[in-house]
């Protein structure tokens, strides 16, 4: 599977957002469930403020990574010759 966000279209920079969703989405979940279950562990009950915790890491992730992707220099992007998103 391609794991790339940006892309270069015509010289342009063209966003995947259909790799976008999938890799928030997987970020997402990811630390929820650690942070939840790192702290059932430990305390032996349920705090929803883990789970939110864990939400907010894995948006700020995401974010953190699509803001890195977009900036990378557009030659270096590689070139979409579809010319469609993915």
């Amino acid at each position: 599977m391609d794991w790339t966000l940006v892309k270069n279209r015509r010289g342009r920079r063209a966003v995947c957002w259909g790799t976008c969703l999938k890799m928030t989405l997987i970020l997402l979940a990811i630390p929820a469930g650690a942070a939840s279950g790192i702290y059932v562990l430990m305390t032996k009950r349920w705090n929803p403020i883990a789970l939110y915790g864990g939400l907010a890491a894995g948006a700020l992730t995401a974010i953190v990574i699509l803001i890195v992707a977009l900036a990378v220099p557009i030659f270096k992007l590689p070139y979409d010759k579809e010319g469609r998103g993915h």
